[in-house]
C-alpha cells in the first residue's frame, strides 16, 4: 500500500548504516562516548578498542544509527557481518561482557527506535537469513524490546542461554562489612595461607590506575605462566588497559612474590560499578592462594576507596565466584532467522 511504502521510505532515511567506525561522524560517536555512557562495554571507546585490536578478519563492522526527526542520532546498534556465512552479528566476541543497543538523550520510546532499526535491517537486500546477537542481559528491558522488534519484522526468534553473571550489591558497604559476610572457609584459607607465606617470603600488592610498559610486561609474564590458553589477539589486553587508564577507569592489581610478578587482576571501575574483567596467576605460586589474597585487597580498594555500589564478576559460572558474590544475572543471545 501507499502507506506502507511511505513508512518504508521514512524508515530507510531515518537509519544510516556505516561500514566502519571511521565513517561514523565524530559528533555522533561523542553521543555514546564513555563521558556520557558509563557502561564501558556500550561506549564508543570500547568498540574502537575491540575492532582495532581484537576482531577476527572474517568479521566486517556494520553500524546502524537511527536518527530522530531533526537528524540527531537516537539509537545505535553495532553489528558485524560474518563473511563466512553472511550472518549479521552483534559486534562482540569473547572479550565482551555485555552487549546492547545504545540510546541517547531525548528520544522516542525505545520500542519505537528499535522497531525502526529492525525494519531498516529487514528491508536490506539480500535479506538477512540469520541475525545473531549475543551477550544480552536477560533482565534488561531493552533485550525483550530488541527481540520483539525483529519478531515484528517477520524473523523467527530463538532466545538461548549463554552465561551466568555473578555480582554483589555493595551500596553503602565498607570492606569490613562486606568481608564479614564472606564464607568462613574462604576467610580462614586466606588468613592461613597469607600468614604462612609472609613468614618466609616478601609479598607486596600494588593497585594501579595508570599503566606502563613494565606493568604490561608483568601482566604478560603472569598470563604466560598461568593455566590459561595464549591470547588469540596478543595486542588486545595492552590496548584495553591503556584505553581504560586514559578514561580513568582502570584498576590493575599486581601481587609480587619475592619481587616476581605472581598474580594480576584487571578491574574496570565506572559509574560506581566495578567489573572484575580478567585475572591470572602464575601456577608456580598456586599453593599460596595468591589469587585470593589479591582479590581480597582489590575488594578493599573498590569498597573503601572507590565506594562502588556493585561488584560484577564478569561472565562465567566458576564456583569460586560464589564465595565473593551473592546474586546472578543471566546472559542470553537472540538468534533471529527469516
Amino acid at each position: 500500500s501507499l502507506v506502507r511504502e511511505a513508512e518504508e521510505y521514512a524508515t530507510a532515511h531515518a537509519v544510516t548504516c556505516y561500514a566502519s567506525l571511521d565513517e561514523v561522524p565524530a559528533h555522533h560517536l561523542s553521543r555514546i562516548s564513555h563521558q556520557v555512557q558509563d557502561n564501558f562495554f556500550l561506549c564508543a571507546e570500547w568498540y574502537r578498542c575491540l575492532v582495532e585490536y581484537g576482531f577476527p578478519k572474517n568479521l566486517k563492522p556494520r553500524i546502524y544509527i537511527g536518527n530522530n526527526a531533526i537528524g540527531e542520532p537516537e539509537c545505535f546498534l553495532f553489528c558485524a557481518v560474518d563473511e563466512r556465512d553472511g550472518t549479521l552479528r552483534g559486534l562482540s566476541n569473547f572479550y565482551t561482557m555485555e552487549f546492547a543497543a545504545n540510546f541517547t538523550g531525548d528520544i522516542e520510546p525505545e520500542s519505537v527506535a528499535l522497531r525502526r532499526l529492525a525494519r531498516h535491517i529487514a528491508m536490506e537486500r539480500p535479506r538477512w537469513r540469520r541475525i545473531l546477537i549475543p551477550f544480552l542481559r536477560m533482565d534488561r528491558r531493552a533485550t525483550g524490546l530488541l527481540a520483539d522488534a525483529f519478531a515484528a519484522e517477520g524473523f523467527v526468534i530463538n532466545r538461548y542461554f549463554q552465561f551466568e553473571n555473578w555480582y554483589c550489591d555493595t551500596d553503602g558497604l565498607s570492606f569490613e562489612e562486606y568481608y564479614r559476610q564472606r564464607p568462613s572457609r574462604l576467610k580462614n584459607t586466606i588468613k592461613r595461607k597469607e600468614k604462612k607465606v609472609r613468614q618466609a617470603h616478601d609479598i607486596s600488592i600494588r593497585i594501579h590506575e595508570q599503566v606502563s610498559d613494565r606493568l604490561i610486561s608483568d601482566w604478560q609474564a603472569i598470563y604466560a605462566n598461568s593455566w590459561k590458553e595464549p591470547e588469540q589477539f596478543p595486542n588486545f589486553m595492552p590496548a584495553f588497559m591503556r584505553t581504560c587508564a586514559k578514561l580513568g577507569i582502570l584498576r590493575l592489581g599486581v601481587l609480587y612474590f619475592d619481587g616476581a610478578p605472581a598474580a594480576a587482576q584487571v578491574w574496570i571501575t565506572s559509574g560506581r560499578r566495578s567489573i572484575i574483567y580478567k585475572l591470572a596467576y602464575d601456577e608456580r605460586f598456586a599453593d599460596w592462594s595468591v589469587g585470593s589474597i589479591l582479590t581480597r585487597d582489590m575488594m578493599r580498594f573498590a569498597l573503601d576507596r572507590d565506594a562502588v555500589r556493585e561488584i560484577d564478576y564478569g561472565v562465567g559460572s566458576e564456583a569460586y565466584k560464589r564465595d565473593w558474590m551473592i546474586g546472578c544475572h543471566y546472559i542470553v543471545g537472540i538468534d533471529a532467522s527469516g
